[in-house]
């Protein structure tokens, strides 16, 4: 009868010296960079240089044209992150659907917020007669924390074009931002 008890106490007593102190979590938690992308959606309108719709395009010499938009920080995640880069920005036409930015020579786009100074964000220069509708900036400049995390900021476009607008423009624009996580206390 004693054997019968004895077992399973000693069963029980296995099992419970498996429960030491191996679970708890240590208090210097190393810190892991955490990276990831947020892409982020905008539509610019370019309203033609005649003030007429044409469906053609007409030849001209060289032409500055500057464009200026104002857009508001809508990611409620965006204080979240720091250390933030802008890896890529895209520009399709989307208006009208036959248009391309072969109209185009080069294209600088600036960036400014509220007590901050204006700097280059991104820019095509020399864009190629095949180019199409869809164009990939390089990316000009660093960390812009600052700018992407005030309630509102400008953007610029500095176009300098060959051909004379015709046509109302809409531009979908997409930028591909390059984040870290703020997970180190």
């Amino acid at each position: 009868m004693r054997i019968t008890r004895l077992i399973p106490t000693i069963f029980v007593m296995v099992i419970l010296s498996g429960c030491t102190k191996k679970d708890e979590i240590p208090e210097d938690i190393p810190y892991e960079e955490t990276r990831f992308s947020i892409v982020e959606v905008m539509e610019f309108k370019i309203p033609s240089i005649l003030g007429i719709n044409l469906p053609i395009q007409v030849p001209f010499v060289d032409v500055a044209i500057d464009f200026e938009t104002a857009a508001e920080n809508t990611n409620p995640y965006i204080g979240a992150v720091r250390h933030i880069i802008l890896t890529d920005f895209i520009l399709e036409i989307t208006s009208p659907a036959n248009q391309s930015f072969t109209f185009l020579n080069e294209m600088i786009v600036y960036i400014s917020a509220d007590n901050l100074p204006e700097i280059e964000l991104a820019h095509h220069f020399n864009v190629d007669d095949n180019i199409g509708s869809v164009m990939h900036l390089v990316t000009a400049a660093g960390f812009i924390d600052d700018y992407v995390k005030s309630e509102s900021f400008d953007l610029r476009m500095e176009l300098v074009a060959d051909e004379i607008l015709a046509a109302d423009l809409t531009i979908s624009g997409e930028w591909v931002l390059d984040v870290e996580l703020i997970n180190n206390p």
